[in-house]
Parts: C-alpha cells; sequence; structure tokens
C-alpha cells in the first residue's frame, strides 16, 4: 500500500522508524519529509536556502500518491493539518494516531482512531503486502 505520514517535526525520529517498520512490510512511502528533515540535521547546507515551498509542494504530492494517510499526533503542527485536510478532500483512508477521545477531527466517516503505535502496526492496512 502506498502510505504518507503527516506528523510535526519533533516527531521526526518516530516516524523514520515507523516509515522503516512499513517498508519491512513492503509498503510504498510517498513522500518521506522525516528522510529530508534528518538529513539536514545531519548535514545543513553552507548557506540556508530557502525551500519550504518546495518540501511544502512534495508533502502533497506525497498525500495526493498515497492510499493511506497516516496522523501523527500533530499538535499544533499546520503542515500535518494541511495534509490532513488535503487527504479528506481526496477521501483518502486515514488513520489518526490519537490517544485523546477529545480530538474532534476524526469524526469523518474515513478517518480510524488507533490509540498507539501498537495498535497502529496491528491494524490490517499496515500488516505485511501480500
Amino acid at each position: 500500500m502506498k502510505i504518507y505520514i503527516a506528523s510535526k517535526l519533533s516527531n521526526c525520529a518516530q516516524v523514520l522508524l515507523l516509515e522503516s517498520v512499513l517498508r519491512l512490510r513492503e509498503h510504498e512511502i510517498t513522500f518521506s519529509w522525516a528522510s529530508e528533515h534528518a538529513a539536514e540535521l545531519r548535514n545543513p547546507p553552507p548557506v540556508p536556502v530557502p525551500h519550504g515551498r518546495d518540501i511544502a509542494d512534495r508533502c502533497l504530492r506525497g498525500v495526493s500518491l498515497a492510499e493511506l494517510l497516516i496522523l501523527w499526533p500533530a499538535g499544533n503542527s499546520r503542515g500535518a493539518h494541511i495534509e490532513y485536510g488535503a487527504a479528506l478532500n481526496a477521501n483518502k483512508k486515514i488513520l489518526l494516531l490519537e490517544p485523546d477521545d477529545e480530538n474532534m477531527i476524526s469524526f469523518y466517516k474515513i478517518v480510524e482512531r488507533v490509540r498507539t503505535t501498537k495498535e497502529l502496526l496491528e491494524h490490517p492496512l499496515c500488516q505485511k503486502v501480500r
């Protein structure tokens, strides 16, 4: 299955780990903003280059190519919420990783809530591709 994971930058390490597990299960990650961010942290450009728009475009393209969006606790992440809106608009399958019942973004019919990463990885959509 083609998957895009939306989250905030502070979840970068966890997103990279989740992407690794999903790849081992033969899923395709449509765009890894987390890999891009991690690479920049390891090798920052000598002169900061404004590329936010380029990354944002690639993130939205990743959402459009995905069959499934995983929304990890985004908190105040504007980008993840925009990606979530794009997935809703495109009628994508959405797994919301959120332990809190207070979140109103899960009332859409195409959104399914999982409460833990263990539950997420046990979900049928995240199992090994056959």
